[in-house]
């Protein structure tokens, strides 16, 4: 069975989740989401992620950590 990090059990909210991560070091990231599926330049894509509150009527499941100078600089979110 795989392991599934911390971050991909949660349910979380869009504004929390923005709050939280936005100035962090990229580490914590990590730590908290496991290895990204994807990495496009700056952006560390997870796919698997529930968020609410972040598209009207629909639960996101693609969080994209946009990350500069090893920091957390944006966080967004899609279907």
């Amino acid at each position: 069975k795989r392991f599934l990090p911390f971050g991909l059990k949660q349910v979380w909210d869009a504004a929390q989740l923005r709050k939280i991560y936005t100035g962090k070091p990229q580490s914590i990231i990590q730590s908290v989401f496991g290895i990204p599926v994807k990495m496009e330049g700056d952006n560390w894509v997870y796919k698997g992620v529930k968020v609410t509150n972040a598209i009207p009527g629909k639960v996101a499941t693609t969080v994209t950590f946009t990350i500069q100078n090893g920091v957390v600089a944006g966080v967004l979110f899609a279907e």
